[in-house]
């Protein structure tokens, strides 16, 4: 089938309205994938075959674009979710929590080079990000869990105090493979809270928790409740 160049001019002028003048740049990269078989979900897998496909998914999704560049570009995030979430929901929500919400938080600070991105770019470990609590919500002004300074060995411990405190995440569980988790705690210096702070915290290895964590899945849904000691 051939196109007449009005036709063709016809389609380069609604490409442009609708994507933008840098379309292929932002968009190129998740239509191409949108448009390959391995995109498209088994509707009748298992839950847990279709969970572990979209960690799949998202691993041919990282091979395409490079992460800490797409981490920083709110342009390329959207396309990613516009282009990933009608085909796979869970699929836009694990990427958006690691290249937006956990690599984003990452690389909104100084790097520093204690702090490598390298397995978390090469997504040899996946990361999450645990702001939400059990019995707060998102209101961040009320979450529980603390981080307590300790001045002489310069380390940070995380606790969870009560039930209420226990994070509550979609892409916390064992599927997908190794993982950390940027964990949002109250800072207690020399006794003193001093606000709400990020921390980048190991979540689990590829067969169970780190130590002093634990991590449970939440009945009926796609979720895991996790907590620290």
């Amino acid at each position: 089938m051939t196109t007449s160049p009005e036709a063709a001019a016809t389609v380069a002028e609604l490409t442009g309205l609708l994507l933008g003048d840098d379309h292929e740049h932002v968009h190129g990269p998740f239509r191409r994938l949108a448009a390959d078989r391995r995109f498209h979900p088994d509707q009748e897998a298992a839950p847990d075959e279709r969970v572990a496909a979209s960690y799949e998914r998202l691993r041919l999704l990282n091979g395409s674009v490079d992460a800490l560049a797409l981490a920083t570009d709110p342009y390329r995030l959207a396309a990613a979710h516009e282009w990933t979430a009608p085909l796979d929901g869970a699929l836009a929500v694990v990427t958006g929590i690691h290249y937006n919400l956990f690599l984003g938080s990452l690389l909104d600070h100084t790097p520093h080079e204690k702090r490598p991105l390298d397995d978390y770019a090469a997504m040899r470990r996946i990361g999450t990000f645990l702001c939400t609590e059990l019995g707060h919500g998102n209101d961040a002004a009320a979450l529980e869990t603390t981080a307590v300074y300790d001045p002489d060995s310069r380390t940070f411990t995380l606790h969870t105090p009560s039930a209420a405190a226990q994070k509550f995440m979609p892409n916390t569980s064992m599927a997908g493979g190794p993982k950390d988790a940027v964990v949002a705690a109250r800072l207690i210096v020399a006794g003193r809270d001093r606000g709400i702070f990020l921390f980048l915290v190991p979540c689990r290895t590829s067969t169970a928790c780190c130590p002093a964590s634990r991590c449970a899945r939440c009945p009926g849904a796609p979720a895991a409740r996790w907590t620290t000691a």
